[in-house]
């Protein structure tokens, strides 16, 4: 092994960069996930069986989390004896006389769309800086 030595060196400064990441990190993302939570619970609206039209009309989302952290969570409140009519849409369920009825996959593929649309509005939000 050689004891060469690398030497690295800039010109310049780095003030654009700066300026840059400070945009960036001041960008409101708060207001980008209660849009994009509004429009998961239409996607999911549109996307939800109906029967009733109850469990397509109890989505709503709720936004956790801190700056530089966040997650949406998508709920629905439909439940019969505490559980979540949606869930059983999704994956299928048991009957009553030991039958089977085979999930929809309607939310999955849903959020998914979503949150490729999320990331490519944010990819376009940090380019424009």
């Amino acid at each position: 092994m050689s004891n060469d030595i690398f030497e690295i060196s800039s010109r310049g400064n780095y003030d654009r960069t700066m300026h840059t990441l400070r945009s960036i990190s001041t960008m409101s993302i708060r207001s980008l996930l209660d849009k994009y939570g509004k429009l998961g619970v239409e996607y999911l609206q549109n996307a939800t069986p109906v029967d009733t039209g109850t469990t397509r009309d109890s989505w709503f989302y709720e936004i956790e989390g801190h700056p530089g952290s966040y997650k949406i969570n998508f709920c629905n409140s439909n439940t019969n004896k505490g559980i979540v009519i949606a869930i059983l849409l999704e994956y299928g369920h048991a009957t009553r006389n030991g039958g089977w009825i085979e999930g929809l996959n309607f939310i999955e593929p849903t959020v998914a769309q979503l949150f490729e649309e999320l990331a490519d509005d944010l990819t376009a939000k940090i380019r424009r800086y």
